[in-house]
C-alpha cells in the first residue's frame, strides 16, 4: 500500500483510489458495506461523517471530509494492499 500525507494541514479529510481489477468480489462488497462489516474486525465506526464511495469500470474511490473511520486499517485487514490514500488532499 502506498500512503501519502501532507506535512502541515488544518484539514482532516482523506481519500483513496483502488483498482477494482486487483480485488475479489468479496473485497469490493466489503468496501461498500464497511459500516456493517467493520464490526467483524473490531474497527470502530462513527456515523458522523461517512465515506463517500464511487465506482466506475476500473476504480473505487472514496472521500471523507472528517476521517472518523480508519479505512486504511480496514483495507489492511481485508488484504487490500494496493490502495493509495491521500490524507488532507
Amino acid at each position: 500500500m502506498k500512503i501519502r500525507t501532507s506535512l502541515v494541514s488544518n484539514s482532516s479529510s482523506a481519500s483513496f483510489i483502488v483498482d477494482k481489477h486487483l480485488l475479489s468480489q468479496d473485497q469490493i462488497d466489503a468496501i461498500f458495506n464497511y459500516k456493517e462489516e467493520s464490526k467483524d474486525y473490531g474497527i470502530p465506526y462513527a456515523d458522523t461523517d461517512p465515506w463517500g464511495l464511487e465506482e466506475d469500470d476500473r476504480f473505487i474511490t472514496g472521500f471523507t471530509s472528517l476521517d472518523n473511520f480508519d479505512m486504511q486499517e480496514y483495507f489492511t485487514v481485508l488484504g487490500i494492499l494496493t490502495a493509495k490514500f491521500d490524507d488532507n488532499h
